[in-house]
This record gives C-alpha cells, sequence and structure tokens, in this order.
C-alpha cells in the first residue's frame, strides 16, 4: 500500500522551564501562511490558536494538531528562496 505523505513544517520550541531544552514539533503545509515584511529585521512566526479545553495534552504536538489554525511567518524578501515561485493571488 502507497502511503501519500504531506509535506510539513518543522519547529522546535523553547520549552518554558529550567532545563533550557528544545521539543520538536510540525504541522502542515497548508496551515502556514508567509507574509514578505522587509521592514523587520528578524523573521517571527505566530500562531492563531482555537480556545483550549480542560484535560488536554501537555505534550506540544497534541497542542499544535488539536488547536493551531494556521500560523504566519513573518520574513524579509531576501529571506524567501529563490526558487520558490509565488504566484499572486492565489
Amino acid at each position: 500500500m502507497l502511503k501519500i505523505t504531506e509535506p510539513v513544517v518543522h519547529f522546535a520550541w523553547l520549552m518554558n522551564d529550567a532545563t533550557n531544552t528544545y521539543t520538536p514539533a510540525s504541522l502542515p503545509i497548508d496551515k502556514i501562511m508567509i507574509k514578505v515584511d522587509n521592514t523587520i529585521e528578524v523573521p517571527t512566526i505566530k500562531f492563531r490558536w482555537r480556545p483550549t479545553g480542560q484535560g488536554d495534552s501537555t505534550r506540544i504536538q497534541d497542542l499544535m494538531d488539536r488547536h493551531v489554525i494556521y500560523a504566519v511567518i513573518t520574513i524579509r524578501e531576501h529571506d524567501w528562496p529563490k526558487f520558490v515561485q509565488v504566484i499572486p493571488g492565489r
């Protein structure tokens, strides 16, 4: 049986504890939006979350799967890979 995989974007989250460790997580590419802003100095990412309920997992990937609606990655134009073509209006 052929398994079809969906492209994903991977993240590493700095945990909010004293361990100074990172945990991996990912989102499907269709939940990612790119915003070009040449006035920024450092690329950023913002997540649009659904409200969480009680009893939710504390695993980052579980939270991403259940509650992230989309993410916006803001970059400068020169950060965008030249081989990736953008089609305006799509």
